[in-house]
């Protein structure tokens, strides 16, 4: 037999209960039926062929869920660090602080607050980034625009909490002070 280069191609899609391994031997028997030159170049079932033709996409969005994590990792780190460190840089005002009454959960808001501030700062250009960019993205997102509001209100909610639970550990660091140390210390 020979093939000619432009020789039409055609696809049946077959919908039917079982496995499509055991129908293939019926399926190439009816296609012979009607047309004896037809060859069958294989049987292979939807969800095969819908899986490789979105293989790429759910690649991407693997990639792309993969950095958000990472991302947000870093932020929840950079965060943790830059409060430690400024906890540490302000002992000896919240010792004072301790030393004049100061409860600790005031000791603790404070350093949350500065923590939510900075996260704040951070979030803010961020979100307009996200407008502003999103456009380029846009044809990566299936159904899902790229100033959808209900998106970004749950990554900046998730980035908050993030942003919380770094601020944690240096808030409780900050009630520990000792105001004698630090008084002693002046």
């Amino acid at each position: 037999t020979r093939v000619m280069p432009n020789a039409m191609r055609v696809t049946y899609v077959i919908q039917a209960a079982g496995a499509p391994a055991a129908l293939a031997g019926g399926c190439r028997t009816a296609v012979g039926r009607i047309d004896g030159r037809a060859q069958s170049s294989g049987f292979r079932a939807i969800a095969d062929r819908l899986d490789e033709a979105t293989a790429q996409e759910r690649f991407t969005a693997r990639l792309a869920a993969f950095f958000g994590v990472f991302a947000l990792t870093l932020s929840g780190l950079g965060l943790f660090g830059l409060l430690s460190f400024a906890v540490s840089r302000r002992t000896r005002e919240i010792g004072i602080r301790v030393a004049l009454g100061a409860p600790r959960g005031e000791i603790q808001r404070l350093v949350v607050r500065e923590g939510v501030l900075l996260w704040l700062f951070g979030c803010g250009p961020g979100l307009v980034g996200t407008l502003v960019l999103g456009r380029l993205i846009e044809g990566l997102l299936f159904g899902v625009a790229a100033s959808d509001p209900a998106t970004s209100a749950l990554a900046a909610g998730l980035s908050l909490v993030i942003a919380v639970l770094a601020c944690l550990r240096p808030a409780c660091r900050a009630t520990r002070v000792d105001p004698a140390v630090t008084l002693r210390a002046e």
